[in-house]
């Protein structure tokens, strides 16, 4: 039944690279939150908000998300996940998107994630992307830290592009990005998180993301955020959404200053 499962899901995602799908560093539970991750990742948008939080998978899972712009872009990402089965936990994505008289970006990315103990989760992401129609190609690795899944606070770091392969065209190779950040619990009832990235930038170029979800009942979620950082600059900073859970579905809505996402997650 899994080999089945693999099976289509691996069909699904060759039709979906070939009309118009992709992606995107945050999911919409991420991006109702303020855009952060990387201290709570722990569900399939691991792969790329901390692929540390892969360590987390009890079960496989299939997500995806559907981003809706005014400007008339569509933008899609899949993902799946399965949990540790002695090899580590994995996960793939496929992404694509499609931008209004622009080119359309095409992202790949595959993961593995395990524990090493209770309380530390180690990651690793390979990426591919290409910018379709620009000289904008390359490969790159991440790696990912989660420390505290049992703590009052947890703790999260990633460094992006730590190994990268400029290809074709392009003249050079993506810069190493550090975000890092942290996320609190509140008894059992929601969850408050705040990250800073670009740590290696200048003070006015780093990021500053903060995130809260509340767990109104059992099965319905809220979630707001605020960002701050340059190319948002003169924007709307706030971010919220809502998430709708029951047994091993969910339904999630994400809004951003002139987006609109849509995520469904499936349990398998």
């Amino acid at each position: 039944m899994r080999g089945l499962i693999k099976s289509v899901l691996v069909c699904v995602l060759m039709v979906l690279a070939v009309v118009n799908v992709v992606v995107a560093h945050s999911g919409t539970r991420n991006l109702a939150m303020g855009n952060t991750g990387v201290a709570y990742s722990d569900d399939p948008f691991s792969v790329w908000t901390n692929p540390a939080g892969l360590g987390l998978t009890t079960f496989p899972q299939l997500q995806l998300d559907i981003e809706a712009q005014p400007q008339g872009s569509l933008r899609y990402v899949l993902n799946y996940v399965e949990p540790d089965y002695g090899t580590g936990a994995g996960g793939l994505s496929l992404a694509y998107t499609q931008e209004k008289d622009s080119d359309s970006q095409f992202m790949a990315a595959y993961a593995v994630g395990a524990l090493f103990h209770t309380n530390l989760g180690i990651g690793l992401t390979v990426r591919y992307h290409n910018e379709v129609g620009a000289p904008d190609q390359y490969f790159a690795g991440d790696f990912g830290l989660q420390f505290g899944h049992d703590w009052p606070v947890r703790l999260g770091i990633t460094a992006e592009n730590i190994v990268a392969k400029a290809l074709g065209d392009t003249d050079t190779n993506p810069e190493l990005a550090i975000r890092t950040g942290l996320a609190i619990p509140v008894l059992d009832r929601g969850l408050v998180t705040v990250e800073v990235g670009n740590l290696l930038a200048e003070g006015t170029n780093r990021e500053l993301r903060v995130g809260v979800e509340v767990v109104v009942i059992e099965s319905l979620t809220v979630r707001g955020g605020w960002q701050q950082y340059v190319s948002h600059k003169g924007e709307n900073p706030w971010t919220a959404g809502v998430s709708y859970a029951q047994d091993r579905y969910r339904l999630d809505y994400g809004w951003e200053q002139s987006k609109h996402l849509l995520g469904l997650s499936l349990g398998l």
